[in-house]
């Protein structure tokens, strides 16, 4: 039997992007970001709800995996993982 990710809210500044691809989905738009450790410095999810106020989704993807968090879900303004990914390779 196949199980199911489940899903729970997670502290907004503990989660750091230090590689890989974020897609960004807004209300109004989709955002994507690639950040490269050489040259980019590492962004929190509590970093994107300040920088994009209409976020709704985030998903991050390296190589061989991946996280998809929402936000503000139940009109909580926290962040929820809501699953996981392949990555992109």
């Amino acid at each position: 039997m196949k199980s199911f990710y489940q899903a729970g809210s997670i502290p907004d500044d503990e989660v750091l992007f230090g590689d890989g691809i974020l897609w960004i989905v807004c209300k109004d738009g989709v955002a994507k970001m690639a950040i490269d450790p050489k040259y980019d410095d590492s962004i929190s999810l509590e970093d994107i709800a300040l920088r994009y106020p209409r976020v709704e989704i985030v998903i991050h993807e390296e190589a061989l995996s991946g996280e998809v968090y929402r936000y503000d879900n139940y009109c909580d303004k926290e962040w929820w993982e809501i699953g996981k990914t392949r990555g992109f390779a």
